[in-house]
């Protein structure tokens, strides 16, 4: 229940955000003037608002489709002021968490040492010196000058960096690759083995159509046309945004939490308060009908007593007149008086055993009054966390499609980089990007097969017999790759393998002569092999 009220919290404050009719450069600007006028606090608010809307889901679709990143001059700038405030605040865990955002936003484009930042920015280096001593950022520009001149932020044009250089697999690289457009290609470099490419028979879509896949070709035709495809994909650029949305993600999480356990702490403290108001409302009430009614048995009793010594007098008196005739009557009197005392005593007890009970009653329908508003209150705060909570996990299962359906553009991209690659004759890059595909984790099977085709067009057959092997067993429609397979094992030595591959393949694609001088090859050799 708790995990749910949080993905609840996170969504409710991320559409109430998306709500607001201010816009991402407005919350920077408010929260430059805060910041610069001391109030640190109001520019933690709009900073942290503003960097969240330059870092919205569209600008990073935008980003992905596009390569280009819109405001990210803007973004380290908010970044920037964010942390300075942070760090003022004595907040220096955040300042130092909004310092490794602003690093992971340098691998998109390195922009820091560009920004027009001001004076009033130039504890930021020191900052980062002391919080994050590895952070390696170059020095701004404006700041070794002095800093620049006050004027309104305007949007740095993105530029797309491609670097050669992996860095360690605990970081993410920072290459990022611009998309180059999918079209069939004619292999017409020079092989870099002594396996030569089939003839490709060229029925690839124009750039203006759409690919064409592969299993309705095999659907649709006998003999299927040996036709390498080269595909490029961005993935390092998909693996940042990731980084970047995972960051954002764990900060909503954390004052989303930190919301519901306040308003959880409010709602139980505004119970406990109305419980105990009704329980001291009803005992007061109960304590003043039962001093009332002592008070009314004390002065009924009173009354008696003196109506009691006033005919006991008179009856004395008589006696005195008439000893002998009054005795009786003395007796009779004295025998009323003192039933009338009982009855009267009889009566009043009644009355106090039923004023009891009434008082009792009342207590008791009270305190049931009291338990139904506490009773309606709390099924009407479980009735919205419920719907709450089912909003939140609707929203959450939208987003989980949407991250998939990007990290199968991510791969795509990859592919028509290292195609981008093989067509200029890196091939060393292109077998690395090949590799990183093929070998993803999660990666979809149609996209490894692909990097698996790649590999054996570069010649790299040890990465293509592996790739190949990660499909698992070959579907029907796939005897394109089997043939793949077959010279690829051929080409690692493994000949039977390669022989029993090549006569799966055969009868289903178009035997060129490229594919007969590799079946006799295969052929010979796995026969030499078997005679030995």
């Amino acid at each position: 229940m708790r995990t749910s009220a949080i993905i609840f919290a996170i969504f409710f404050s991320v559409f109430a955000f998306a709500q607001s009719n201010v816009s991402p450069d407005s919350l920077l600007e408010r929260g430059l003037t805060s910041y610069r006028s001391g109030n640190f606090q109001a520019a933690v608010d709009d900073l942290q608002a503003a960097s969240q809307s330059f870092l919205s889901p569209q600008q990073m679709q935008n980003y992905v489709n596009t390569g280009e990143f819109e405001n990210l001059g803007k973004f380290e700038t908010s970044l920037v002021y964010l942390a300075l405030a942070q760090s003022r605040l004595g907040r220096e865990n955040e300042a130092r968490e909004t310092i490794l955002r602003l690093m992971t936003a340098e691998r998109i484009e390195p922009s820091y040492a560009s920004l027009p930042l001001e004076a009033d920015a130039a504890e930021f280096e020191t900052l980062t010196a002391r919080l994050v001593p590895n952070a390696n950022l170059p020095g701004n520009v404006q700041l070794a000058r002095g800093g620049a001149t006050p004027a309104p932020l305007t949007t740095t044009p993105t530029v797309i960096v491609a670097e050669t250089t992996p860095e360690p697999a605990a970081t993410l690289p920072p290459v990022v690759i611009a998309e180059t457009p999918t079209a069939t290609i004619v292999d017409t470099t020079p092989q870099t083995s002594s396996a030569p490419a089939p003839v490709i028979a060229s029925t690839g879509p124009t750039p203006n159509e759409a690919p064409i896949p592969a299993a309705t070709i095999a659907q649709n035709e006998t003999k299927m046309v040996v036709q390498p495809t080269l595909a490029a994909e961005k993935e390092e650029r998909q693996r940042i945004v990731e980084f970047l949305v995972a960051q954002e993600r764990e900060k909503i999480m954390k004052e989303a939490e930190a919301r519901y356990a306040e308003l959880q702490r409010q709602a139980d403290q505004r119970v406990a308060e109305a419980r105990a108001a009704a329980e001291r409302e009803a005992e007061a009430r109960f304590a003043e009908q039962q001093r009332a009614t002592e008070a009314r048995i004390a002065e009924e009793q009173r009354a008696a007593a003196v109506r009691l010594a006033e005919e006991q007098q008179a009856a004395a008196t008589r006696i005195a007149e008439e000893q002998q005739a009054a005795a009786t009557r003395i007796a009779e009197e004295q025998k009323a008086a003192e039933a009338r005392i009982a009855e009267q005593q009889r009566a009043a007890d009644a009355r106090i055993a039923e004023q009891e009970r009434t008082l009792q009653a009342r207590l008791d329908e009270e305190r049931r009054n009291a338990e139904a508003r506490i009773a309606a209150e709390q099924r009407a705060a479980e009735t919205r966390i419920a719907e709450e909570r089912a909003a939140a996990e609707r929203a959450a299962q939208q987003q989980i499609a949407e991250a998939q359906a990007a990290s199968r553009r991510n791969y795509l991209a990859s592919l028509r980089q290292a195609e981008a690659f093989a067509s200029n004759e890196q091939i060393q890059q292109a077998n690395e990007v090949y590799q990183r595909v093929a070998f993803a984790e999660g990666a979809p099977r149609e996209v490894i097969a692909e990097a698996a085709i790649g590999l054996y067009r570069t010649g790299n057959f040890r990465h293509a017999v592996n790739a190949f092997r990660r499909l698992g067993t070959f579907a029907k429609g796939e005897e394109d790759l089997r043939y793949y397979n077959a010279v690829a094992l051929y080409e690692t030595g493994a000949y039977a393998e390669a022989k029993k591959e090549l006569s799966c393949a055969l009868p289903f694609i178009e035997v060129t002569d490229d594919v007969s001088r590799y079946r006799a090859k295969i052929e010979q050799t796995a026969a030499q092999a078997a005679s030995r």
